[in-house]
């Protein structure tokens, strides 16, 4: 199945010019494999807020309806998560009811985890931080999560900040949230956040929302109201080529927002009691959420809800205006790939592109040639050096093809593969020289190039 969708994200690219590339290390649903390659739109989701977040069945129940907010919206809904090992982009429900009731005994990972989940072919759940990281592998640009981590209070004792800040620094995905968690401190993580570099936005108010709040007493950095405004700063983020992301922070609507009282009180409360029982680390931020909504019966995990479902309906609607901008002008497609699914459910009955740009796509080999021969009279002498001269022609049959179809300008799309050393780059840049297409050759890693090699005598 991983082949066949390797094979197909080369095939299925909507945009010639500028190929997507899925990352060989990820597996992608079948959706949102079909949303990046047509330059759709696709919003990241964490799934820490499935296992972690919330008890069951409220965290299955609402990681289905954020998936449909976003379908509603016209996004694929891209929950990341690490499963046997393997890093998926996109979920199927079995995968997230199994995320669900599992809950903690599922790895929180952020991204210092990553790899060791990875090497222990074990479940994973990603933080705010590891989800960044794999959306940006992804090529996802938009992730909308509940709130971010920061720094949490006490701080002078704890040193406890959240790499999710620094993930913000450093990785280009635009985060959308409730702001950050109103059991940390503020003030002091958007001064994190301002060293990081990282743009800050509140949409549509002037103060920084605190979660379960729409105030926090912090005034915002950035103020946008609208999802094409938002869509305009995270194109100009790209193409001035920043490598820090974007935290656009959606206060959670008032008539769903939990009295502020109430939910401090619930805090201070709770945070005595995590200093009391030496809760420390990954696992604070699960122990304050879960005695918060204990202490406010119930109030605090209803307005979670409320605003998670309030953040993926803002968020979507951003990816779809993103989606817009950076959809290219030139929407040719070449014919095969237009008409071609090489999923085991797609249906036989699909028919071939009408566009009238049709193309050409040759798919098979490349081979190195090189053939020696003496020059001492055509003798060959065994055990010893033998003057002579080596030459090299580029064969195989699909670049065979390709050379005659480029002499003739048409131009063809070649898939195929070559390792990544000097031989694999040499033959790119000749078949660059006779106009084929190379944007889908692999270059692999670990491997030779495909070469032939043959002395030849007088024989």
């Amino acid at each position: 199945m991983h082949r066949l969708q390797r094979i197909q994200a080369h095939l299925l690219s909507a945009n010639a010019g500028d190929p997507f590339r899925p990352h060989p290390k990820l597996k992608y649903s079948n959706d949102v494999l079909a949303a990046l390659q047509s330059n759709k739109a696709v919003v990241a989701l964490e799934s820490t807020i499935i296992s972690h977040g919330m008890p069951y069945p409220q965290n299955l129940e609402t990681a289905l309806a954020v998936e449909a907010e976003c379908r509603k919206a016209g996004a694929a809904p891209a929950t990341i998560a690490i499963l046997h090992g393997q890093i998926c982009v996109g979920l199927e429900r079995s995968e997230l009811e199994l995320l669900a009731r599992e809950g903690p005994r599922v790895r929180k990972c952020s991204r210092r985890d990553l790899a060791a989940v990875v090497a222990a072919k074990a479940h994973g759940a990603t933080t705010v931080a590891g989800t960044m990281y794999i959306a940006h592998m992804a090529g996802v640009k938009v992730f909308v999560t509940g709130g971010v981590g920061g720094v949490h209070r006490g701080v002078s004792e704890t040193w406890d900040i959240s790499a999710d800040l620094t993930e913000m620094g450093r990785t280009p995905v635009t985060v959308i949230s409730a702001g950050v968690k109103s059991i940390l401190d503020i003030p002091k993580t958007l001064e994190v956040l301002e060293t990081e570099g990282v743009t800050v936005v509140a949409y549509g108010t002037d103060e920084f929302p605190a979660f379960f709040t729409p105030k926090s007493g912090c005034k915002a950095p950035h103020r946008l109201d609208s999802p094409v405004d938002c869509a305009k700063l995270i194109a100009a983020n790209t193409s001035l080529g920043m490598q820090s992301g974007i935290l656009i922070s959606v206060p959670i609507p008032s008539e769903h927002s939990a009295a502020s009282s109430l939910v401090e009180t619930a805090i201070q409360q709770s945070l005595k009691e995590a200093h009391d029982n030496k809760i420390l680390g990954r696992d604070v931020t699960p122990f304050l959420l879960k005695r918060v909504n204990e202490l406010t019966k119930g109030e605090s995990l209803k307005s979670n809800i409320a605003l998670v479902l309030n953040n993926v309906r803002v968020g979507s609607q951003i990816a779809v205006e993103l989606a817009k901008l950076l959809k290219p002008h030139d929407s040719k497609t070449v014919t095969s790939p237009a008409s071609l699914s090489l999923s085991p459910s797609s249906s036989s009955s699909q028919s071939s592109s009408s566009s009238s740009s049709r193309q050409v796509m040759v798919i098979g080999g490349i081979n190195q040639d090189l053939i020696g021969r003496p020059v001492s009279g055509g003798r060959v002498f065994i055990g010893t050096s033998n003057p002579g001269t080596l030459s090299r022609n580029w064969g195989g049959v699909g670049r065979n093809m390709c050379e005659a179809l480029g002499r003739l300008e048409a131009k063809p799309y070649f898939v195929s593969a070559v390792g990544n050393d000097y031989a694999g780059k040499a033959v790119v840049q000749h078949l660059k020289n006779l106009k084929v297409r190379t944007d889908y050759i692999y270059e692999m890693d670990g491997f030779n190039t495909s070469t032939y090699m043959a002395v030849l005598d007088e024989k």
